[in-house]
């Protein structure tokens, strides 16, 4: 008995070691943001955005491996994975206003294939279904700009705008959610697995294996395995140790960038609070709206400190209008995806694009709010969310059934 007290007494210990590390690590990963001094060489790493009479792309510098918007004339023929030395440039907050081109050198054949396909794909969504839906889907999967500036204002006033971005942590819960879809379905859950995985890979190679999505699909995969283990598995804080070492081997520098830290947060989340939610739930008699409540909550919870204190302001609507989208949003995108093979389909997700557009559009009848909080609440936010963690998993061993499903 004397030696079970000490052995959980020594567990506390532990695990309350492992969060104040973990607190002060994402606190210097916040506050610590490295430069270091860009050369003239960089790698396209995203498709261009055509605004107007001009293009927007992401690029990666060659030396600093830092990422960059390019901003280029419309006419300017650019594809991704190509190489461009740039003369004669200024970077203003990470963006590089129409600089010289003195080469371009040839892109890497799959990036080349990528882009067709990718392109091909976009032709056929416009195709198939009307404006803006199409302008949606697209905007859901790649991340493209929404042409009509007053809908693109109801998303921002709604919260929403962030799906609209190709983003790291909106990929990891998508993942999640989308393994809680098709396990509810009774499917076989190593068809499920390898189903999850497949459209997650395709999607990575579309959009040319972008490093911010690269570095979500190790989470995303993370969590599709985590999500198949019940009984003896490792302690969460040591699936957490062994992802962040697995991303320090093989990305040291961009594990400060925001979309690396948004998935982080974002796999965090629900791994550790989503279990603990959902049994709050338990009024709810749909075990699949009891995982996507609890998910996209567990998510949001440490998403959003982070999220304002980059963009300085917090939409308090947020939250409302995204969880009726999330009830959609996995299955848009996971088909969007899955419909490059059979893009005559396309036209089926018409009626829950439809809604997402009418729900943003009660932004039209909302005040523009936005809180702007100083940059203290957001740390005394997480160190107040850490506690609550702590406490929930002070007694977590290797006995934990770690069962998200």
């Amino acid at each position: 008995m004397e030696v079970q007290v000490l052995l959980g007494a020594n567990l506390m210990k532990a695990n309350l070691y492992f969060f104040i590390i973990f607190f002060l690590g994402l606190i210097l990963l916040i506050l610590n943001f490295k430069r270091e001094t860009p050369n003239n060489e960089f790698l396209i790493v995203s498709y261009p955005q055509f605004i107007k009479n001009y293009q927007k792309v992401k690029v990666v510098n060659l030396k600093n491996k830092e990422n960059y918007f390019l901003y280029l004339n419309r006419e300017e023929e650019i594809i991704l994975g190509e190489k461009l030395v740039l003369e004669d440039f200024e970077i203003n907050e990470s963006k590089i206003y129409f600089p010289k081109i003195l080469r371009k050198e040839k892109a890497n054949i799959l990036f080349e294939i990528s882009f067709k396909l990718k392109n091909f794909y976009d032709e056929k969504i416009k195709k198939n279904l009307p404006w803006p839906e199409e302008n949606i889907l697209r905007g859901l999967i790649w991340g493209e700009k929404i042409e009509d500036s007053n809908l693109y204002k109801n998303f921002q006033k709604t919260g929403t705008a962030h799906i609209l971005v190709a983003s790291g942590s909106n990929l990891v819960l998508i993942s999640s959610i989308f393994l809680s879809f098709l396990r509810n379905l009774k499917l076989d859950y190593k068809l499920s697995l390898l189903f999850s995985v497949f459209v997650l890979s395709f999607y990575l190679f579309l959009v040319g294996f972008e490093g911010s999505i690269l570095r979500a699909f190790i989470f995303a995969l993370f969590l599709i395995l985590i999500k198949g283990f019940a009984g003896r598995i490792p302690l969460r804080r040591n699936l957490l140790l062994t992802i962040l070492v697995i991303l320090l081997i093989i990305f040291p520098k961009e594990i400060f960038e925001a979309g690396t830290i948004l998935s982080f947060l974002s796999f965090t989340g629900i791994i550790y609070l989503s279990p603990f939610l959902k049994e709050r739930l338990n009024f709810l008699k749909s075990d699949y709206l009891k995982e996507i409540i609890s998910q996209s909550f567990s998510s949001f919870i440490l998403v959003f400190p982070f999220t304002g204190y980059l963009f300085k302001s917090f939409n308090p609507f947020s939250f409302l209008f995204n969880l009726p989208i999330l009830l959609f949003l996995p299955h848009l995108f996971i088909l969007g995806i899955s419909f490059s093979f059979l893009p005559y389909l396309s036209f089926t997700l018409y009626p829950p694009l439809f809604f997402i557009k009418k729900i943003v559009e009660i932004g039209n009848y909302l005040p523009e709010i936005n809180l702007i909080l100083p940059s203290w609440f957001y740390l005394v936010f997480y160190f107040l969310t850490f506690i609550v963690i702590y406490k929930i998993n002070k007694n977590e061993n290797v006995e934990f059934n770690f069962n998200l499903r």
